[in-house]
């Protein structure tokens, strides 16, 4: 199922019961966190989530490159990291994803972007 609680992110329970985290039968399938005030680099670590197969992370502020670990994602389906902030070249490793049906990375705001977090603070 789907939490719809955003307090117990990061906290010992289980996974399946962090919000917008769907699983069935206890394995990670989709991560939904679009325009969820995110801010920083997608960590090479993403390439622990073998099982998902929906990733949308629309509408954040994260700046960076794609890690080429995204590439281990073979069970993935669709991707979306548009609207952010996400530069460099897109790993070759991406189009490995034989799954893949639908991928988004358009409009990244470029160099001269600012983000503001949800306590108003701007960076």
């Amino acid at each position: 199922g789907t939490s719809a609680d955003g307090d117990n992110w990061l906290s010992s329970s289980d996974v399946c019961s962090w919000h917008n985290v769907t699983c069935e039968e206890d394995v990670i399938k989709e991560l939904d966190l679009d325009y969820y005030s995110l801010i920083g680099t997608i960590p090479a670590e993403i390439n622990q989530l073998i099982t998902l197969e929906h990733m949308s992370l629309m509408g954040n502020c994260l700046y960076g490159s794609i890690p080429p670990e995204i590439g281990q994602l073979t069970s993935l389906k669709y991707l979306d990291l548009s609207n952010n902030a996400l530069g460099g070249q897109i790993p070759e490793k991406i189009f490995n994803l034989n799954s893949l049906e639908d991928l988004y990375l358009e409009s990244q705001k470029g160099n001269n972007w600012t983000c503001t977090r949800s306590n108003g603070e701007v960076v």
